[in-house]
């Protein structure tokens, strides 16, 4: 078409609503797509006068390496991400991306701080789940500075540069719960307590606080209590719970907002007694048994596959800036998905 811009792979991705990687074998004429699939994008290339030269994502992925970091250490939620991520990372590899996923210390902020400035520049973009401290914003924008995309997933840093954020939104998500707890606890007065891993990880902040606002709102009658972070202590943790369980008929619900949950379920489990409504995040092997055994009554949670991938899409594709949200899912044991 005449005087029109040359297509991007994002263009006909919007056009039909269809995945990069459903985009890609079509371009490169590889295997797999049914015959109206194929024509939908057929048609959306000739719509924008589409230039094989200039679209292939497998030529330009050939170059494409992706640096991926993620917290270390006991929290399953972490471990389950990493599945999302390689199931997202075998996607790409397909198309010529080098995806390298390694750690850090997630209560160590000079960990991330070091990884993130040991990126070399062969590195296409970063994938990182952000750590809301100085020297890691610093860190990012000498980054954005040298023209690499970052992406920061679960929990961002939006005073950086980073490029996007993939994930929930945490304030919406902690909204979420705090509603939900206040339909579960029964009519009176209480306490709730609200209990966080750290504080340097702005999702868990934003999630206590939108939980607190919908309690505000819907239940004025209950106290909420936000207790001190624990890290990855487990005693820690166990002596938090064993303190709010001291008095526990007035302990009326408890909200897991992240991190360390392992520990925690194991404290709540003992400390049976009368047991107050507990609300976590994120499926896992534990918050599965959790519910099934009746120490959560429910999960607020990612889709880790959708987030792996839309985390790489949005890493590859350089068009797409700001946040890109993802659903914010509620599980119970009767709909927990199938591992």
């Amino acid at each position: 078409m005449v005087g029109r811009k040359r297509a991007r792979i994002s263009d006909i991705m919007r056009m039909t609503g269809l995945s990069r990687s459903t985009v890609d074998r079509v371009l490169n004429e590889r295997p797999g797509v049914k015959e109206k699939t194929r024509k939908q994008i057929e048609q959306a290339i000739a719509e924008l006068g589409y230039a094989p030269s200039s679209l292939s994502l497998h030529q330009a992925a050939q170059t494409a390496r992706i640096e991926v970091f993620l917290p270390e250490g006991t929290n399953p939620f972490f471990a389950h991400l990493r599945s999302g991520i390689d199931a997202a990372a075998n996607d790409a590899a397909e198309q010529g991306v080098d995806l390298r996923i390694s750690g850090f210390d997630p209560y160590r902020p000079e960990t991330i701080v070091e990884r993130l400035s040991a990126v070399n520049g062969h590195t296409t973009a970063v994938i990182t789940v952000g750590v809301d401290n100085h020297e890691a914003g610093l860190a990012i924008n000498n980054l954005a500075d040298r023209g690499i995309r970052v992406v920061t997933i679960v929990s961002d840093v939006p005073m950086s540069r980073r490029s996007a954020y993939v994930g929930q939104d945490n304030f919406v998500a902690g909204r979420t719960a705090g509603q939900l707890m206040a339909s579960l606890v029964p009519p009176g007065p209480g306490r709730v307590a609200v209990l966080i891993g750290h504080p340097q990880f702005r999702h868990l902040l934003d999630r206590q606080s939108g939980f607190q606002q919908a309690l505000a709102i819907s239940r004025p009658e209950l106290g909420v209590q936000a207790c001190h972070p624990y890290g990855a202590d487990p005693e820690q943790a166990a002596a938090i719970v064993r303190d709010l369980m001291k008095d526990a008929r007035n302990l009326r619900g408890v909200y897991l907002a992240g991190g360390g949950q392992p520990y925690l379920i194991d404290a709540l489990r003992v400390t049976r007694g009368t047991q107050p409504v507990v609300i976590g995040h994120e499926v896992s092997d534990a918050s599965r048994a959790a519910l099934r055994n009746g120490t959560y009554r429910l999960v607020v949670a990612h889709d880790v596959d959708e987030l792996g991938k839309k985390a790489v899409n949005t890493a590859l594709d350089r068009s797409i800036f700001g946040a890109q949200q993802c659903g914010v899912n509620i599980f119970i044991a009767e709909n927990l998905p199938a591992v």
